[in-house]
């Protein structure tokens, strides 16, 4: 039987791999993407000191003593800091690490246990190359979300409609493209109805999201929306999903029922 410096050993790339992941999940997609993409350290030094600091921390705790371990994991929380507003949000990426991976059957049962709510809606994101004709966009954030998704988003339509709830679980390759999207593919013609291929998928848009410009130097407007079945089958099913609630009746309700969200996935059985 493997001892467990060897299981740490044989496991450390993916580990490593997942940690990164996690750290990165924490930051706007288009700035998650640049900070794993870009490689060169003097272009992305901050991309350099997450991948270094995670080597060096995961290194240092797996040695008889973790107080090695300070170092490198006040590095990573005085990067965070300077980007982040409040020291919670500083430290927000070590519970990250610890957090278990929630899947499809897991939103599931918290959908039927989290009776405090008004909607819980869940959702996972991508980015993939979208092409209509001969015009191609080589980089759209792809939202994989349940169907009520614009209750808790407030996604406000300018044409068409969203996917409905049967046609999310039945996987139907549906589609709500922004509004970039629409001016880019579609410059001169209604969408609604044309079909669109996502990483070389065909998938037929029945929406277009109204324009929402950028939030906190974020595009907002270079995205779609898909049935989050239909992200499964695109992009796999091993990426975490997260979760989004809306407390019922008011907000005032909303600590309560992360409480419980949290209560049940610390004593969930696995």
């Amino acid at each position: 039987m493997a001892t467990l410096e060897e299981i740490l050993a044989a496991e450390r790339p993916h580990i490593l791999r997942r940690w990164l992941d996690v750290v990165l999940a924490l930051h706007a997609p288009e700035t998650a993407r640049f900070l794993e993409d870009e490689r060169d350290p003097f272009a992305n030094p901050v991309g350099e000191i997450m991948r270094q600091a995670t080597v060096v921390l995961y290194d240092r705790l797996c040695q008889p003593t973790t107080s090695a371990a300070c170092p490198p994991l006040e590095q990573l929380m005085r990067l965070r800091a300077v980007h982040e507003s409040t020291p919670s949000r500083a430290v927000e990426f070590l519970l990250a690490l610890k957090r278990k991976d929630i899947d499809w059957n897991e939103y599931t049962r918290l959908s039927q246990l989290l009776t405090q709510t008004s909607a819980i809606a869940a959702q996972v994101t991508s980015s993939a190359a979208v092409k209509h004709a001969d015009k191609r966009l080589p980089d759209i954030q792809v939202f994989g979300t349940t169907a009520n998704y614009p209750q808790l988003f407030n996604v406000d339509l300018a044409a068409g409609r969203y996917f409905l709830d049967a046609e999310a679980r039945s996987a139907q390759a549906l589609v709500v493209i922004g509004w970039d999207v629409k001016d880019e593919l579609f410059p001169h013609v209604d969408p609604i109805g044309r079909e669109i291929t996502v990483d070389g998928r065909p998938a037929r848009v029945i929406g277009v999201a109204a324009q929402q410009g950028r939030t906190l130097g974020q595009n907002q407007d270079n995205r779609l929306y898909a049935p989050i079945q239909v992200h499964r089958q695109w992009f796999g099913s091993r990426e975490s999903l997260d979760l989004l609630l809306r407390a019922a009746p008011s907000d005032d309700h909303l600590a309560e029922a992360v409480r419980v969200a949290r209560l049940i996935m610390k004593c969930r059985l696995d």
